[in-house]
């Protein structure tokens, strides 16, 4: 399960800060911490904020364009790329909806690489708008092949400072600092691939969307996803959690061996256990009836007071506010 780092939660509300946007109340809604700044962000509830902060802005850009950007931008810029039937014919798609959002992309290719060039014209101080653009580039591009573009160096104008821990995370590959432009590259053999999913699967990033920019590509074949599905899908069909145990089984794997496994991600099952609680938590809230007590028993708590305690934890609410601010 993809997290977000709370730096990026900060830098991204800039913009409409500084537009008298309630923000804090926004992340509530999100079910995201306001004062919890060491903990990272489950990436549906930071899809969940981002959509309700461009349309609060009334910018796909965050309030960081000027002009503004329509909010579903980015939505109708995936849906036009149904019609590639390459990644060469997807690249010129979205370069002709960049232009019209004050952006400029442009494609060299040299030899039997590809550098794909990245500009705008907005006010973007911190760099985040550029920083998600580029994303948002490749792991649309990736999803629409549905296979990672194995990105072979990427080039940015300007040097991280104070969150290089999280910039690493976001193209997986060697990246060159204070370069005359900000570009990534790959093989010239990616632009044949051709475009894989159906006109439906693209429907349904588009309904979801961030999600798909905020999880890196292919990443449910990871070991901690596997992990996700497994509980999900024991969620969902009989409303039961559960152990690490039953998980190692279910991966055919010994217990200590799921924990050896994890530990190369950097988690652990009771962690990535309490981030499956906490999603659910806030769908339950958000979208049934069922009383707190219900809520707390099919998340395996023994009683209510014990999770509204951790929910609060979560989202510095109760699950009560928590359902009367949505």
């Amino acid at each position: 399960m993809a997290t977000i780092g709370q730096y990026y939660l900060d830098v991204c509300s800039h913009a409409a800060k500084k537009q008298k946007v309630d923000t804090a109340k926004l992340m509530k809604q999100a079910g995201v911490s306001v004062t919890a700044w060491h903990e990272r962000v489950l990436d549906r509830s930071m899809a969940d904020y981002l959509n309700s902060l461009s349309y609060a802005c009334d910018d796909a850009f965050l309030g960081f364009a000027s002009p503004k950007v329509p909010p579903n931008f980015f939505q109708l810029l995936l849906n036009s790329c149904a019609l590639a039937s390459t990644v060469a014919e997807a690249i010129a798609l979205m370069k002709t909806g960049f232009t019209l959002a004050g952006c400029k992309l442009e494609l060299v290719i040299i030899n039997d690489r590809c550098e794909l060039q990245l500009e705008h014209s907005h006010l973007d101080p911190q760099h985040y708008l550029l920083e998600f653009l580029m994303v948002f580039l490749h792991r649309s591009l990736s999803f629409l092949a549905n296979s990672a573009i194995a990105l072979t160096r990427a080039t940015i104008s300007y040097k991280p400072v104070g969150y290089e821990s999280e910039f690493n995370l976001l193209f997986r590959c060697h990246v060159d600092y204070e370069q005359s432009h900000d570009a990534i590259y790959f093989n010239k053999e990616v632009l044949q691939w051709p475009i894989l999913q159906s006109v439906e699967s693209i429907l349904q990033a588009v309904e979801q969307f961030p999600l798909l920019i905020l999880r890196y590509p292919q990443s449910n074949k990871q070991l901690d996803h596997q992990v996700y599905q497994v509980l999900n899908q024991a969620f969902v069909s009989s409303a039961r959690m559960l152990s690490a145990t039953e998980v190692a089984n279910e991966l055919s794997m010994s217990d200590a061996t799921l924990r050896r496994k994890l530990a190369v991600f950097k988690v652990n099952f009771s962690q990535l256990k309490a981030e499956y609680r906490h999603e659910q938590a806030l769908r339950l809230l958000k979208t049934t009836t069922h009383s707190i007590e219900e809520i707390a028993h099919t998340l395996g708590y023994s009683e209510a007071r014990a999770f509204s305690r951790v929910f609060q934890q979560w989202t510095d609410q109760t699950p009560t506010q928590y359902r009367a601010l949505i």
